[in-house]
C-alpha cells in the first residue's frame, strides 16, 4: 500500500468501529499513536497482530507490532507532536500511550501475534519494572511475603526453576540464599536486566536464563533433562498469561524430581477485595472482568489480557503430576496494588493492614478469596 501524497490520517477498522487516526510514515511502515488512557483499538490490533487500514482510496491489511525501543519511541512521538502543531500537540499527545507500527507488506515474523504482543509489552516495561514495584507499598508487601514463602518451601540449597522471573525480584534473593536458578521469561528485555543485576551482585555463575513462554516449557526438557530440578516457582502472573496450562503442567512434571515442590502464585478469579475496591473506586464494571476468558485490557490493572484462575482450576490442571499440599493468600485486607496510591492519600497504615492480611490469609483461612493465592504443589511419586 502506498501513502497518497499529503495524507495525514488513516482509517483503522476494528471489530466494532472505524476509527480515524493521524499517522507518521517512515516507509514501508506507518505508525499510529494511542492516547494514555485509550486501550480498546490498540489492544485489538496487538492481540491479532493485524491492522485493517485505509488511506484515501487505498485499503489493505498490515501486520501490527508494538514499538518499545525508547529512542525510536521518543523520536516518533516528537514527530507526531510536530505535525499536530502547538495548539494540538499537548491535547492530543500530552500523555502518549502505545505506539504501533503497521507494515503494509503483512510480514509479521515467526512469532504468533499474542506471544509477540506479550513480549513487546514486557520488553517495554523492563527498564523501569523494579522501580515501579518498589514505589508501590502493596507490591512491596506482596513480594516480601512471597519471598518468605519461598524460603520456607526451599530451605536447602538446590537447583530451582523460576517461571516468569522478570528482572529478578525473587531471583536475586534466592541466588543470595545459595540456590542455583534457571530463570525463564518470555521477555528478552526482562532477562537482560536480570542478568545485569545478577552480575553486579556477583551471582552470575549461579544464574541461567532462557527465553520462553510458560506454555513452551517443554523445550527445556531435552536441554536440562528429566527430574533435573529440586523445586520451582512462578509467583506473579506468568501462569495468568496462558489460555491453557495443561502443556505447562505436564512439562513441569517432567522437569521436577519426584517429591519436589512448586509454588504457583496466581491472580485469583474469586478474589474478595478486588471487586469491593472496584465498587468503592467507582469501577464496578471490573467486578465481572475476573470471570472473562480472557479478561481484556482496561478491565484490570495489567497492560495485557489476563486469565484469572481459581484454586480448584489449579488443583485440577496440575493433577495427577502434582498434589496440592499448601495454600496461602495475599490481599484480603490489603487493597489490590492499583489502588495503593489512592489509599496512600488517605493515610493508610500499611503495616497494620499487612499484619491483619497475614492473619486472615494464612493456611486454612481466607487464601482462596485473596487477590493472589499461592498454591504449594508437590510432585507426585517417591521423594528423591
Amino acid at each position: 500500500m502506498e501513502s497518497p501524497s499529503g495524507a495525514e490520517t488513516l482509517v483503522l477498522e476494528t471489530s466494532h468501529d472505524r476509527i480515524r487516526l493521524r499517522y507518521v510514515a517512515e516507509p514501508p511502515f506507518y505508525y499510529v499513536l494511542a492516547s494514555g488512557g485509550e486501550t480498546h483499538w490498540s489492544t485489538e490490533v496487538l492481540r491479532t497482530g493485524r491492522a485493517k487500514i485505509a488511506i484515501g482510496s487505498v485499503a489493505g491489511v498490515g501486520s501490527a507490532t508494538l514499538v518499545t525501543d525508547p529512542a525510536t519511541r521518543a523520536r516518533l512521538i516528537q514527530r507526531f507532536r510536530d505535525t499536530a502543531g502547538l495548539a494540538n500537540a499537548e491535547r492530543w499527545y500530552g500523555r502518549p500511550g502505545r505506539l504501533i507500527s503497521i507494515d503494509p507488506r503483512g510480514e509479521s515474523g515467526s512469532t504468533e501475534p499474542y506471544g509477540r504482543w506479550l513480549r513487546a509489552e514486557f520488553d517495554g516495561a523492563a527498564p523501569e519494572y523494579r522501580t515501579r514495584l518498589d514505589r508501590n507499598p502493596v507490591e512491596l508487601r506482596y513480594r516480601s511475603r512471597s519471598l518468605a514463602l519461598l524460603r520456607r518451601t526451599f530451605p536447602d540449597h538446590g537447583r530451582l526453576l523460576e517461571i516468569g522471573s522478570g528482572t529478578g525480584a525473587e531471583t536475586l534473593p534466592m541466588l543470595r540464599a545459595g540456590h542455583r536458578v534457571v530463570a525463564v521469561d518470555l521477555s528478552p528485555g526482562m532477562l537482560a536486566k536480570l542478568a545485569e543485576n545478577a552480575a553486579e551482585a556477583g551471582w552470575a555463575g549461579e544464574l541461567t536464563t532462557r527465553t520462553a513462554r510458560a506454555r513452551d516449557l517443554g523445550a527445556l526438557v531435552p536441554e536440562f533433562g528429566a527430574a533435573s530440578f529440586d523445586g520451582g516457582y512462578s509467583t506473579f502472573g506468568a501462569m495468568n498469561l496462558e489460555p491453557d496450562l495443561g502443556t505447562f503442567a505436564r512439562a513441569l512434571g517432567e522437569l521436577l524430581r519426584p517429591g519436589a515442590r512448586f509454588v504457583a502464585g496466581v491472580y485469583n478469579r474469586h478474589a474478595l477485595v478486588g471487586p469491593l475496591a472496584a465498587v468503592l473506586g467507582g469501577s464496578a464494571d471490573r467486578i465481572r472482568s475476573r470471570y472473562l476468558r480472557p479478561a481484556p485490557v482496561g478491565t484490570h490493572r495489567f497492560s495485557v489480557d489476563v486469565y484469572f484462575r481459581s484454586v480448584r482450576e489449579i488443583r485440577n490442571v496440575f493433577a495427577p503430576e502434582f498434589s496440592l499440599v499448601g495454600l496461602e493468600g495475599l490481599g484480603v485486607v490489603l487493597p489490590p496494588p492499583e489502588y495503593a496510591a489512592r489509599w496512600d492519600r488517605w493515610g493508610t497504615a500499611w503495616d497494620r493492614l499487612d499484619r491483619w492480611d497475614r492473619r486472615l490469609t494464612g493456611p486454612r483461612r481466607l487464601g482462596p478469596l485473596a487477590d493472589v493465592f499461592f498454591a504449594v504443589l508437590r510432585r507426585t511419586g517417591a521423594a528423591g
